[in-house]
């Protein structure tokens, strides 16, 4: 692909049932005065064409975020599959115009706008390959740049019954973009966890 024809949709991935959190809506959850998908919309839209949201639930409240909302695909019998990330990942793809997608959780409110632009620095000088963030704590694999034209080959790999996020990277070239930023990717998943961040954050 030439790099001049690279250009970016963000996902923001909120289908998830949250059991940790009490089966809540996460992405809607309160931090301070805002839903919690509030924090990883502000530097995600300046940087993508279009901004799309993943849910199961609450369309009405999502779709008042976002360009567009999509929620997984569904089984023989009309029910949402909840069946893991790539799902929804899915789900973008189909109605994305870009060359590329960036996928996000609704989780990790701490993501700055510095990370995002790493990724997309590295996306765009191999633009053929899946670019995921490496942090001090390990490979982030839902803080990804995933290329449109592995669509397909997403679509067969769920029609399997496989759901596993890194081994389906592992499938296509790849590369790792080292975060030096752990913070960042703090994610939530408790009250604990969200009194943490409202100390951190001054809340």
């Amino acid at each position: 692909m030439n790099t001049a024809d690279f250009s970016l949709d963000g996902v923001i991935l909120a289908g998830g049932r949250a059991t940790r959190l009490g089966s809540v809506d996460k992405g809607l959850e309160l931090l301070g005065n805002r839903a919690l998908i509030e924090w990883s919309i502000a530097p995600l839209r300046p940087r993508v064409q279009q901004l799309i949201i993943n849910c199961n639930r609450n369309h009405p409240r999502y779709e008042a975020l976002a360009d567009q909302v999509v929620e997984d695909l569904r089984d023989e019998d009309n029910q949402l599959r909840f069946a893991g990330p790539l799902h929804g990942v899915l789900s973008a793809m189909a109605v994305s115009q870009a060359s590329h997608l960036l996928v996000l959780p609704c989780d990790t409110p701490r993501i700055t706008p510095g990370v995002l632009d790493l990724l997309i620095s590295a996306a765009t000088q191999a633009p053929e390959k899946i670019t995921v963030a490496r942090s001090p704590d390990g490979l982030q694999p839902l803080h990804v740049i995933i290329p449109l034209c592995y669509r397909q080959q997403l679509a067969d790999w769920l029609r399997l019954g496989n759901a596993k996020v890194r081994a389906w990277y592992q499938q296509h070239p790849w590369q790792q973009v080292f975060c030096q930023d752990g913070d960042a990717f703090f994610n939530l998943n408790s009250d604990n966890e969200r009194q943490q961040l409202q100390l951190l954050l001054n809340l």
